[in-house]
């Protein structure tokens, strides 16, 4: 694992469980299930959390999909596997969720199960950034002072278009 990932790994690492506790759960017949995947997870109980979670996220459960992503990034009960949280974190990525954007850039930022890319983590880690998370404006800007002027432009471009696609939609 690289040094700037186990840093951010670290901090990342220790708001999960607030950052699952303060996601909506408003899905009508789903919140049971959904409260009890959240509780097993809590509990560090991963095998019943995934049992629990995994259908939820297949089917499209934004909370059950986080959850299930950072199961696979941090190896809770499972083969630590990069690739298949990004697999997960996509989906609520892509609704706006913060939490999950921020879990994007680290990915990419990273370069581990994924290809490393840093205009995907600049523009991931602006939109989680823009909408609060002080860790991704951290990881926005370490990320940007390596960038070179050429990829620093990209990235403002393509960060204006992840905010269109990936946060406008779901404002409140």
């Amino acid at each position: 694992m690289g040094i700037r990932r186990t840093f951010i790994a670290a901090r990342f690492a220790a708001t999960v469980a607030a950052a699952i506790a303060t996601i909506g759960l408003g899905h009508g017949a789903a919140a049971a299930p959904i409260d009890d995947g959240l509780a097993a997870f809590d509990s560090e109980d991963y095998a019943v959390a995934l049992a629990i979670l995994l259908p939820l996220a297949e089917a499209g459960n934004l909370e059950a999909s986080y959850t299930v992503g950072v199961i696979y990034d941090f190896g809770r009960g499972v083969n630590q596997d990069d690739m298949a949280a990004g697999v997960w974190y996509r989906l609520p990525a892509e609704n706006g969720m913060a939490e999950a954007q921020l879990a994007m850039a680290i990915l990419f930022d990273s370069g581990e199960g994924i290809l490393q890319n840093v205009v995907e983590a600049y523009a991931w880690s602006s939109i989680a950034a823009d909408q609060g998370l002080a860790k991704a404006e951290r990881l926005r800007d370490s990320v940007r002072s390596v960038m070179s002027r050429i990829d620093r432009q990209n990235a403002d471009a393509l960060k204006a278009k992840y905010w269109d696609l990936y946060v406008v939609p779901f404002q409140k």
